[in-house]
């Protein structure tokens, strides 16, 4: 089985958040059109701050996906597995 290298793995990544990206920006676009491919999830944490008297951090994530982002992100990896 041969080895994927880093430069691979570093391709299918950007690939992947690309077609998620895309995806997600036609599902919003084209909800009225199609309800149902607009539909999606937010999941995370709300932000944390932590105050250490000379420096502030404040950390949080949010992750919103929805059907067309899916769909995006499937095609994606679909492209990538040809190339």
């Amino acid at each position: 089985m041969a080895r994927r290298s880093a430069r691979d793995t570093g391709l299918l990544l950007i690939m992947l958040v690309t077609g998620l990206l895309l995806g997600s920006l036609i599902g919003k676009a084209f909800s009225n059109l199609i309800p149902y491919i607009g539909m999606g999830e937010s999941i995370g944490f709300s932000p944390v701050t932590i105050d250490l008297g000379f420096i502030v951090f404040t950390i949080g994530l949010s992750v919103s996906i929805n059907v067309a982002g899916v769909i995006g992100l499937i095609i994606a990896f679909l492209i990538y597995k040809k190339m």
